[in-house]
């Protein structure tokens, strides 16, 4: 028996395509909650008289062998998560507006913006124009000038 009916098969696919951008946006915020985690563990160690360097040293190389083919957990993105945790001490906020950003968006605003409030706003542009990560650079720079 062959079913032919237009109306349903394009329901279906808006409800497919709907589904798997919201798993993705579930998945990147669980994600950006556990990088502002690690953040946050990484200050408490530093707080405690460690070196940041010693600190992203010692988890790199032991995240690494475990995770190195799933999340990248170097020395560099390790201090970015640091960087992330500082940048937003509320974990509140990735709920709703940093959530929807993927952590290579999350990079560029650490490395080119300076404050909370100028982060939120770029933030809040990428979202609503659905600009790409050059796209936000090229904005930002262009900002600056």
């Amino acid at each position: 028996m062959t079913i032919k009916n237009d109306k349903v098969l394009n329901e279906l696919k808006t409800d497919i395509r709907e589904s798997r951008l919201q798993a993705g946006i579930e998945v990147n915020k669980i994600m950006l909650q556990l990088y502002w985690r690690i953040g946050k563990t990484i200050s408490e160690l530093e707080n405690d008289g460690h070196t940041k360097k010693q600190i992203t040293s010692w988890l790199a190389k032991d995240l690494e062998k475990v995770y190195s083919t799933t999340i990248s957990f170097s020395q560099r993105n390790l201090r970015y998560m640091q960087r992330f945790y500082v940048a937003y001490p509320d974990v509140e906020i990735l709920q709703e507006l940093l959530a929807q950003l993927p952590w290579g968006y999350h990079i560029v605003l650490l490395d080119l913006v300076g404050t909370y409030e100028e982060r939120i706003y770029y933030a809040r542009l990428v979202v609503e124009h659905g600009w790409s990560e050059e796209r936000l650079i090229e904005v930002i720079k262009s900002d600056r000038n």
